[in-house]
């Protein structure tokens, strides 16, 4: 169950925001799937996931005072688990946003691509995409699974009711 990305990777790698948080216990900490879990628990990586929030940790960042994924590598901006990462890493800058008893597909306007692409056409195209694919049966079930622990994130940009 996998999706096309519209971020080149490079971009990702230069920009240094991603799993990079404010505060130890943050909202913004990506939910794991069971099956995620379950696939990290066969890998003995468990020591990175809150299994009990079904989130990823997070440590204190070594180079600066904030926080970042327990899977980062913040000398060089590389994730140990990137091949394997959790469906809302994946879907980032993309999130499954919480709001007045809907589920939306919502951006986060701060991500660097975001912020220099999303008045472009590509952008839309892939939205549509993407809402497309998040409706699908399959995905339907993965929204479902982590429905009731979807926060409802400020400061985003709702796209599509899901």
């Amino acid at each position: 169950m996998d999706f096309k990305q519209i971020i080149p990777s490079g971009l990702c790698l230069e920009c240094r925001g991603c799993s990079r948080f404010s505060e130890k216990d943050s909202m913004w900490s990506p939910l794991l799937l069971d099956e995620e879990i379950e696939y990290l628990k066969g890998k003995n990586l468990l020591a990175g996931c809150d299994t009990k929030k079904k989130k990823l940790t997070t440590i204190l960042n070594p180079i600066d005072e904030n926080f970042v994924c327990a899977f980062l590598l913040p000398q060089d901006n590389s994730c140990r688990i990137y091949e394997f990462r959790p469906f809302e890493c994946r879907l980032y800058p993309f999130l499954i946003n919480r709001g007045k008893n809907k589920i939306y597909l919502a951006v986060d306007p701060h991500c660097l691509f975001i912020e220099r692409n999303a008045a472009t056409k590509q952008f839309q195209e892939y939205a549509d995409y993407l809402a497309g694919v998040l409706k699908s049966p399959p995905w339907t079930r993965v929204i479902n699974e982590i429905r009731d622990v979807i926060p409802e994130y400020q400061d985003v940009m709702n796209i599509s009711e899901l």
